[in-house]
């Protein structure tokens, strides 16, 4: 799936930084899921839990940064989402 999504987007529409930018991330998703991981079954726990290792810094770093704890929100329900200009979601 992801070498159809690059293969589809390196027809000129984003620049090459951001095409790298994608696949250092698909890399980063691969090595917390796996490389067969099945995307459909993909849930905020799954996610959670990627943050929450890239969150971490490594013991091999010189320094030790404070590094803030990460969490997925939640989305609110769609009676209480805003709209793009800041009022409330009709419905």
């Amino acid at each position: 799936m992801r070498e159809k999504y690059l293969s589809t987007h390196r027809n000129g529409s984003l620049e090459q930084s951001t095409l790298d930018g994608i696949e250092l991330h698909f890399k980063h998703l691969v090595g917390t899921l796996g490389d067969r991981f099945p995307i459909q079954d993909l849930s905020r726990a799954d996610l959670q839990e990627h943050v929450k290792t890239k969150a971490i810094p490594s013991s091999s770093s010189s320094s030790s940064p404070v590094v803030a704890a990460l969490s997925l929100k939640p989305s609110a329900p769609e009676s209480q989402k805003e709209s793009r200009t800041g009022e409330p979601a009709r419905p």
